[in-house]
């Protein structure tokens, strides 16, 4: 991708003499030449200078921006280049590859030969450049609560016929001791009724979305599910509730729930930051460093060597990381309201026949 940017070996010369120019204090020269010990005349593509105050040192480059494999005679014409010019240290860049002669060659005359490729997914950070996935949020409402065969125990004359069991579920719903349970046999206290209906909410959120794959063939979409539900609290020791006229003992609460599943296609391009990016290989060693330039920014930045990230992403990989086309589910708390943008299509499921969940210990 980026590579191609380089469109030619002017361009992918003045590209390497870049990388060098922010390596501590070094001269970096472009396209040089030099008479050697010989008396002949020698071309550098890039030659950088470091100047200690006792000597200086010199590293001689030489770019192949080529459509084939460099072979064992480049780095022959190198060697012969350092030892003419009594250059210490010598070295090929490419874009293609070495030859396995010119690998095992270079090692053995101590040039460094490096290999400038486009970014790995490993190198991006998986899944790679790109990510694309499908994210499903999900709400659920719950209307009509109500408690049939509930009864009252009064402990005052004139109980209330009417036991005004209301639950409105909202963001400033507290779990007070207007909703406190507590046990039919001892009277001794349970847990609050809403953390059973949140749980029954939660369940249910899970269980009527599990089978919801890929919707609408991954266009913005919502779906509505709707279902009857009823809590059997019969057979739970703890199903009383207690108010200033005595107690009242429930056995069911049925409601509806409202099921919401909005889904959204999520697309970034890890690449639309920058101007290049690139990742620049070490044949000598285990050695790979990215170099990179933003959109806005001036030069070249060249990271340190990651190999061995790329070696922990790659071992981690077994652990099954984020794929492109998953699907993210998100559960939002109660008291969010679901969002159904006006243009995204919309799909209904209705459940006619009733959810049955028995209460048990939380």
């Amino acid at each position: 991708m980026f590579l191609n940017k380089i469109i030619d070996w002017k361009e992918f010369e003045k590209f390497v003499a870049e990388l060098y120019k922010d390596d501590g204090d070094v001269t970096v020269e472009h396209n040089v030449t030099l008479k050697g010990k010989s008396g002949a005349s020698r071309q550098i593509d890039v030659l950088i200078t470091r100047k200690t105050k006792l000597h200086s040192y010199q590293t001689m480059v030489e770019c192949k921006y080529w459509n084939k494999r460099v072979e064992r005679s480049v780095v022959d014409i190198v060697y012969a280049g350092m030892d003419d010019l009594n250059i210490s240290k010598g070295v090929i860049f490419t874009t293609t590859g070495y030859e396995a002669g010119a690998i095992e060659y270079a090692k053995s005359k101590n040039i460094d030969i490096f290999l400038v490729r486009d970014l790995t997914p490993e190198e991006w950070g998986l899944p790679g450049q790109v990510i694309e996935f499908y994210l499903h949020l999900v709400t659920g409402i719950l209307e009509n609560i109500k408690f049939p065969g509930a009864t009252g125990i009064p402990i005052v004359e004139n109980y209330p016929t009417n036991y005004n069991l209301t639950i409105e579920l909202s963001k400033d719903t507290t779990f007070s001791n207007e909703y406190q349970l507590f046990s039919i046999k001892d009277g001794k206290k349970g847990e609050n009724l809403l953390q059973y209906i949140l749980l029954a909410r939660s369940k249910l959120l899970s269980n009527l979305t599990k089978d919801c794959f890929k919707l609408n063939e991954g266009n913005d979409c919502t779906m509505v599910i709707t279902a009857p539900v009823i809590l059997d609290f019969s057979k739970f020791e703890y199903r009383q509730l207690r108010n200033q006229y005595g107690a009242i003992n429930i056995s069911k609460i049925s409601f509806d729930i409202k099921v919401y599943l909005s889904q959204s296609s999520i697309k970034i391009d890890r690449a639309e930051k920058y101007n290049i990016a690139l990742s620049i290989q070490n044949y000598m060693e285990n050695q790979v460093n990215l170099v990179y330039q933003e959109k806005g920014q001036h030069g070249l930045v060249l990271t340190d060597n990651i190999y061995d990230k790329i070696v922990k992403t790659v071992t981690d990989n077994e652990n099954e990381p984020l794929q492109n086309g998953s699907i993210i589910k998100a559960m939002c708390e109660y008291w969010v309201k679901p969002n159904i943008e006006e243009k995204a299509a919309v799909v209904e499921k209705h459940i006619e026949t009733p959810i049955f969940m028995e209460i048990q210990t939380v």
